[in-house]
C-alpha cells in the first residue's frame, strides 16, 4: 500500500511501470447507487429493489461502472484536513494535494512532463465480482506504457495508457479500467 507523500520518479522512463496503490475513503452505499440511478435512468431492480436483488444476486449491487465513483477522492476531507485538492491555484502555500484517486498516476505525470490539456482517447473496462453495499476499495493505478512526444491539431504532447484495478476489502478483483489519454499543450 502506497503511503502518501509518494516519491515520484525523476526520468520520463520511470514512469513507465510506476503504480500507486491506495484505499478509498469511500464506502459503497446506497444513496449514491440511488443517484447514479437518476443520473442515467437505470431502472434494472437488482440495483435498488432488495427482494430481486436478493434472489438474484444475493442483495443490492451498485452498477459495475460505479467503482469510479466510489474511489474519487474528495477535494477536501475531515480526515485529511490539511490536504486540499486546489484545482484553481488559491489554497495557501503550506496545504498539500492529496491523492487524486484513482487517476492520480496520470495526474501526476501531467505535473511531470509539464503537459497542461489532455483528453481520454478511450476507455476499456473489464468486470468481475460485484460491488456489494458495504465494500471498501482499493485502487492500484499504473502506468501501462508511455508514448514518444508529438504534434498533432491539439498540440504537442505524448500518449500514454493508465490501468485502473479496482479490488474489494475481500482482496476480490472487482473490475479493470484502462484509460488512452494524450497529454499536451496548445501550439
Amino acid at each position: 500500500m502506497t503511503t502518501h507523500p509518494i516519491e515520484y520518479p525523476k526520468t520520463i522512463e520511470g514512469w513507465e511501470g510506476f503504480s500507486i496503490e491506495a484505499d478509498s475513503d469511500l464506502v459503497v452505499e446506497r444513496g449514491a447507487i440511488d443517484h447514479w440511478l437518476e443520473a442515467v435512468r437505470d431502472a434494472n431492480p437488482i440495483y435498488w429493489h432488495d427482494a430481486v436483488a436478493s434472489e438474484i444476486a444475493g442483495g443490492i449491487v451498485a452498477p459495475p461502472p460505479m467503482a469510479l465513483a466510489f474511489t474519487t477522492s474528495y477535494r477536501w476531507s475531515p480526515k485529511h484536513p490539511a490536504e486540499i485538492w486546489d484545482v484553481h491555484g488559491v489554497e495557501a502555500p503550506e496545504t498539500r494535494a492529496p491523492l487524486r484517486l484513482p487517476l492520480e498516476v496520470h495526474f501526476a505525470l501531467k505535473e511531470f512532463t509539464g503537459l497542461k490539456e489532455g483528453i481520454a482517447a478511450g476507455i476499456e473496462s473489464e468486470f468481475y465480482e460485484p460491488l456489494r453495499l458495504g465494500d471498501r476499495l482499493t485502487v492500484n493505478a499504473r502506468i501501462l506504457s508511455i508514448g514518444e512526444e508529438r504534434t498533432n491539431r491539439l498540440g504537442t504532447g505524448r500518449s500514454w495508457t493508465v490501468e485502473v484495478r479496482y479490488s474489494n476489502q475481500r482482496k476480490q478483483l472487482v473490475s479493470i479500467e484502462r484509460y488512452r489519454f494524450f497529454s499536451y499543450n496548445r501550439m
